[in-house]
């Protein structure tokens, strides 16, 4: 009896364990996509001017097939690049005060705005990036002489990333089941004239920016358990170990319970 009332608990905790230890061991699957883009360079000039092109990329849609989906995450690693020109010229000369010749100078700047929108009724959200730079050149020459000129201009380079992740609330894991869908990606570049020298009706400036450009990839990532399958398990050792005390305890109850016979 002992030896069966053991075995029942050794049974029932070998089954726990098990359950427990299939439980901690669940595991979770990472598949993933990207897709690559590229905006070409682009220009802009004037003061305020503003350019802009879009494109989307599209995505796959988790496959049901491969298990139950867990969890979703999409990402948009990037590099950008943008300029910002001046151009300044003075073309009469300055005859008041101390100063007596041509004076040309300016100042630009330029605004890149990167936006990744995903819409749909899996999700929705945006990653947002901006930066900006600027470039100014000034040029004098004291002269005596008319009917001459002065001019000066400057580029600057500027460049960065933008890595970032849409926020996981706002993905609807079940929306993205057996479900494409696309992510609009849209650049903005705008030039600004921030200060030109106007001492006198021959200066003139103007801005600009160009060789502008965006390159990166988005990617999703579907986090997934596998569906179980069947299998049959073939019974450890120790299991046959315990079947055979079980069958020496019956034994042994047996010979105890058998009548003793004198001759």
């Amino acid at each position: 009896m002992k030896i069966s009332t053991a075995y029942k608990l050794l049974s029932s905790d070998l089954f726990i364990i098990m359950l427990t230890f299939n439980n901690a061991n669940a595991t979770l699957i990472i598949v993933t996509e990207s897709k690559d883009f590229t905006f070409l360079s682009t220009s802009v000039s004037g003061n305020n001017k503003v350019a802009s092109d879009s494109q989307q990329v599209e995505l796959q849609g988790f496959n049901s097939t491969l298990g139950n989906l867990v969890s979703v995450n999409i990402g948009l690693t990037s590099d950008y690049f943008f300029n910002s020109n001046i151009n300044a010229k003075d073309n009469i000369r300055n005859d008041m005060g101390i100063f007596k010749g041509y004076d040309a100078s300016g100042t630009s700047s330029s605004t890149i705005d990167l936006v990744a929108e995903l819409t749909g009724g899996a999700s929705i959200g945006h990653i947002m990036g901006s930066d900006s730079g600027s470039a100014k050149c000034s040029s004098r020459r004291f002269t005596t002489t008319w009917g001459s000129s002065i001019s000066c201009s400057k580029a600057e380079r500027y460049k960065g990333e933008l890595n970032d992740a849409f926020n996981p609330s706002m993905l609807f894991v079940d929306g993205f089941i057996e479900h494409a869908f696309s992510i609009n990606l849209t650049r903005s570049i705008t030039s600004f004239l921030i200060a030109c020298d106007s001492n006198d009706a021959g200066d003139s400036c103007s801005a600009s920016s160009n060789q502008n450009a965006w390159l990166g990839s988005l990617s999703v990532s579907y986090g997934y358990e596998a569906f179980e399958q069947p299998s049959t398990e073939v019974p450890e050792p120790s299991t046959f170990a315990i079947f055979a005390l079980g069958l020496i305890g019956l034994a042994s109850r047996r010979l105890k319970n058998k009548p003793t016979i004198i001759l």
